[in-house]
């Protein structure tokens, strides 16, 4: 927060300008743009829905685009994500900006720039998390 100080005439005034953490520092995740895939699922013709490109400004998946990841550092390599996108495959598209889908709130646990752990915040019972690594190709 920072604040300001106005002194005239004998009357001083504190006023105080705040920002949101997220509006202070953008932070992007230091991880290589490309296709990540969960461990075990073959790069070569993997299911639609279970690939997460990663484009260094958000997580998308394949029936999604035009997505934005806010990422909030709770870690050295923990960071808790929220994704919005603004379009899909079923012609959700919204002029205005509003987000046509938003993911679960998540938590990145980053291996190295090609490997990560996704999981919810609030994740279901029995629910675990899901170890992605970044194909060659995509």
């Amino acid at each position: 927060m920072r604040a300001l100080v106005l002194a005239a005439a004998g009357f001083c005034t504190l006023f105080a300008f705040s920002r949101p953490a997220a509006a202070q520092m953008a932070i992007r995740l230091p991880l290589q743009n490309g296709h990540y895939v969960p461990d075990g699922v073959d790069c070569d013709h993997p299911p639609m829905m279970q690939v997460l490109i990663w484009d260094s400004v958000g997580f998308s998946r394949g029936r999604s685009s035009l997505c934005t990841t806010h990422v909030f550092p709770e870690d050295l390599y923990v960071y808790s994500i929220s994704t919005s996108c603004q379009s899909t495959v079923e012609g959700n598209v919204t002029a205005d900006g509003t987000p046509a889908q938003v993911f679960p709130a998540q938590v990145i646990t980053l291996e190295s720039k090609n490997v990560f752990t996704l999981e919810r915040r609030n994740p279901r019972p029995n629910e675990l998390p899901v170890r992605y690594h970044r194909c060659a190709k995509p």
